[in-house]
């Protein structure tokens, strides 16, 4: 089976959360089930690591509204793989500042139009790669007009899967704006292009849930809490409606790259048999945070983004009364 992974993210290209990791590990461990996987990210303004870039595709023709604008292909592999990797080049939507763009830009629409014109951009790339893909997976609201583009397309055949990473961020702007962009009449029938988020707005996530083959997301659980009102974020109904396609794979990790035993970011390697070195590891932490260095002193650590969707509001409320116990934080 040909699987092409379509996301904002990779690991150790371009990276800004979760998403990075997945489409970074994933690809891995299904190659080693005999999948013929292959990655394709934008190429942005700046890259984690700087990958050697072949020109796998040169002046690719996508529209944007009524302008004809040009891609180019670059190809290297995933690190310790032979796993392609296709970065997509174009100047203007693209290639320019940072993965997301910030808050306050001048041009709201500058997010939205960028990760449009990147699916608009895969739709166009694939038909011209020499391998066509079984499956398309996509991933969180960037990738999810992917399943409609390819259907409008004549690519129908082609399975879906949208992975909600997190539904919270959804990708939702007024209709008019998004079909122009896009090249689509409004009044065009099918594919759910007519369905509108319970704030009159179009909305992508939703686009890619109604149109994919499959929707998962990154665990059972989550598939659970995302057809509630308290988790859903709006999208509840749509999911619900759609529930005999929802599955919920809970996410692994990369077990060659976060092996104690050969980390290079950690002061002692260590494994099941020499676990008494991983206090020195511990002991450097206390030094490096400007601790007091104590290997009976429990040290609690956080990782994740600093929003109340992480419980970070949690950790706040009860700091001053967690260091009262002695603890590291």
């Amino acid at each position: 089976m040909n699987v092409l992974f379509a996301a904002s993210e990779v690991t150790p290209f371009a990276k800004a959360g979760g998403i990075a990791d997945v489409v970074g590990a994933l690809p891995l461990a299904m190659k080693k089930l005999g999948t013929d996987v292959r990655i394709i990210i934008p190429r942005y303004e700046t890259l984690a690591g700087s990958p050697k870039l072949e020109v796998a595709l040169r002046d690719v023709p996508v529209m944007a509204g009524d302008v004809q604008e040009y891609c180019t292909v670059y190809q290297t592999t995933l690190p310790q793989s032979t796993i392609p990797v296709y970065f997509i080049e174009n100047e203007k939507y693209l290639s320019r500042g940072p993965i997301y763009n910030e808050h306050g830009q001048e041009n709201p629409f500058a997010e939205m139009s960028r990760f449009l014109f990147f699916s608009a951009a895969v739709t166009a790339v694939i038909p011209k790669l020499s391998w066509m893909p079984d499956v398309v997976h996509c991933h969180d609201w960037h990738t999810g007009i992917l399943p409609t583009l390819l259907a409008r397309a004549d690519m129908a055949n082609i399975g879906t899967v949208i992975t909600i990473h997190n539904i919270a961020h959804q990708g939702v702007w007024n209709p008019h704006d998004i079909m122009t962009f896009l090249g689509i009449a409004e009044t065009e029938q099918g594919f759910h292009l007519d369905a509108r988020d319970t704030r009159g707005n179009f909305n992508v996530l939703q686009q890619g849930i109604m149109n994919a083959t499959i929707v998962n997301t990154v665990s059972p659980t989550y598939a659970k809490e995302i057809l509630t009102p308290e988790y859903g974020e709006g999208l509840q109904n749509t999911l619900n409606a759609q529930q005999g396609k929802l599955t919920g794979i809970l996410n692994g990790i990369n077990t060659a790259r976060l092996d104690p035993m050969t980390d290079a970011n950690i002061v002692a390697c260590y494994d099941k048999d020499s676990l008494d070195e991983k206090v020195k590891n511990k002991l450097a932490l206390q030094e490096q945070c400007g601790f007091a260095p104590d290997p009976t002193v429990p040290v609690l650590g956080f990782v994740g983004r600093l929003a109340g969707q992480k419980g970070i509001d949690l950790i706040l409320d009860n700091c001053a009364h967690m260091a009262k116990t002695g603890i590291q934080l």
